[in-house]
């Protein structure tokens, strides 16, 4: 079949039962909680045209199917241009339709994968506005009726979204939503027991009195990546508190985190699920648990590392603080950013080996934006915290690579990285004793860190107008070892196991002078246009 028209737009069943398991295996809860998988033919073929279209357009982009012939491409824009139009109609008219904002929700994944951010911006805005005016006119949005389960997953795909591609603290509209969350599955059956010693038993065995189900806690963290993108903005343009001070958006945010902690039920806590021990075959019957699973594992990591990165709190901040930076609470962030930066690529790792492909975009922000710490780290002067992350930087590069195939704009991510980079190997190092240095524009990683959806396509012309650089020195340990090291040993053999960021050893730090670390920093405000 070559497609030139929509006066006949049917696809075969076996062609229908293909697309939905491309939605199902890339789409499906990464981010798109949109649908029962299990209900989603049914839904579809009685739906309205412009949903119905709206699904052909993101899912045609993906398949190789012979009834295409090759002519996915103009499918795609057929199908797509055929529902922006009546849902633009539509949702102009302000109907706070369900249908009207499900299609919105797919049709901004259509403008995303085809890189046109402006039209993404525009639906995101109208996708929002008009589920929340649905909210408001509908008294019984939250009582039980047969459309409850397709609401509360619309809402929160809208809030998915909107924290996936315009990330920001969420307005007042969304204050009543606790406790009222998409359904989820239930926690696979436990393995049995090991006394292996991986594991050592938790503080408590008591478990949450609630569970309000694993998409809860994931929607949780994900609201929490919108503050922590508010207050990389104020960092950036140099309104941020001292990170310690009481009241700092730092000090708020560690809170959040802290609250989750609480908040989790120890069954879905890593030991007792045992990811690590599942086999393939199991992770792929139980995909509806354990993508939102490992999405809150990841995110949850991942905004404690950017939190704690050595570039915000050693270069972005500094002259925000009065005098010296306490040492402690920068052994604190540096210990943070590579523990927790370790855990996400070592999660992301795993998927890889077990063949369980992770699509979810914002998972590409934020494995760009953490990799800007093994970037850092991939210099320092402790061979094993060099060699990990050097490793890990590679890693995360190709990643990037790999998942622009279903998300192009996460190409211009990797262009960044590569950017970052390459600016610091072209730059002569200091002196011997002066520390290994790294020179580079700051404007690159705040375009990674404080993201807009208008670089979602690649730049150009921007190395002729770089502004200032700024220097960043390496190193791992801020205060006095615990342990005394004796100058006239040798360096102890175990410098030459491979770095395990799971165990520091307290034995090997080393005291390092403040000052010698990072060089002066003039702020300004950075932006690539």
């Amino acid at each position: 079949m070559i497609v030139t028209e929509l006066s006949s737009p049917d696809v075969p069943s076996e062609v229908f039962d293909h697309l939905i398991e491309i939605y199902r295996t890339k789409l499906h809860l990464q981010p798109l909680q949109l649908f029962n998988i299990s209900e989603l033919k049914d839904t579809l073929t009685s739906a309205p045209q412009y949903l119905l279209y709206s699904f052909l357009a993101l899912t045609v982009r993906y398949s190789a199917h012979d009834f295409f012939n090759g002519k996915q491409v103009k499918a795609v824009e057929l199908y797509g241009s055929s529902a922006q139009q009546e849902v633009a109609i539509l949702a102009s008219q302000g109907i706070p339709k369900l249908e009207i904002v499900q299609a919105l929700c797919l049709l901004v994944l259509v403008d995303v994968a085809a890189c046109k951010p402006g039209r993404a911006w525009m639906s995101i805005g109208t996708m929002s506005r008009l589920e929340a005016l649905r909210k408001l006119s509908q008294s019984a949005f939250y009582e039980s009726s047969p459309e409850l389960e397709a609401s509360l997953r619309c809402h929160w795909t809208v809030a998915l979204l909107e924290q996936t591609f315009m990330p920001q603290e969420r307005s007042s509209i969304y204050d009543d939503d606790e406790h009222r969350y998409p359904p989820s599955a239930r926690r696979p059956p436990s393995l049995p027991p090991t006394n292996d010693g991986e594991c050592p038993p938790d503080l408590f065995s008591d478990d949450a009195s609630e569970d309000l189900g694993v998409t809860a806690y994931y929607i949780n963290v994900i609201e929490m990546w919108g503050h922590l993108s508010s207050y990389m903005h104020q960092v950036r343009i140099g309104k941020a508190e001292i990170a310690w001070s009481p009241g700092s958006m730092h000090y708020i945010l560690c809170a959040e985190l802290y609250k989750h902690e609480t908040k989790l039920p120890h069954s879905h806590l890593l030991r007792n699920v045992h990811f690590t021990k599942r086999m393939a075959v199991e992770l792929q019957d139980q995909r509806e648990y354990w993508i939102p699973w490992l999405l809150m594992q990841v995110v949850t990591h991942a905004i404690t590392a950017i939190l704690h990165h050595p570039f915000v709190h050693l270069v972005a901040m500094r002259d925000r603080s009065s005098g010296l930076q306490a040492r402690s609470f920068l052994q604190q962030t540096v210990d943070q950013a590579l523990f927790n930066s370790a855990w996400v690529f070592k999660l992301l790792r795993l998927c890889e080996e077990l063949r369980f492909e992770i699509c979810d975009p914002l998972v590409g922000q934020l494995v760009a934006v953490v990799a800007t710490i093994p970037w850092l780290f991939q210099r320092a002067i402790d061979p094993k915290v060099a060699e990990k992350a050097k490793g890990d930087l590679e890693w995360c590069k190709g990643f990037l690579e790999r998942l622009s195939s279903t998300w192009p704009h996460i190409a211009q991510k990797l262009e960044l990285l590569q950017s970052l980079d390459s600016t610091a190997d072209n730059n002569p190092q200091p002196p011997a004793g002066k520390g290994i240095s790294i020179v580079f524009h700051p404007a690159l990683f705040w375009a990674l860190v404080d993201p807009k959806i208008s670089q979602m396509t690649p730049l150009y012309g921007e190395s002729s107008s770089r502004p200032q650089d700024a220097m960043i020195r390496i190193s791992t340990h801020y205060i006095h070892p615990l342990t005394e090291t004796q100058v006239s040993q040798p360096a102890s053999s175990q410098r030459e196991e491979s770095f395990d960021p799971f165990m520091f050893d307290v034995g090997e730090l080393e005291e390092v002078n403040l000052n010698d670390i990072f060089s002066q920093f003039m702020p300004d405000i950075y932006d690539i246009q």
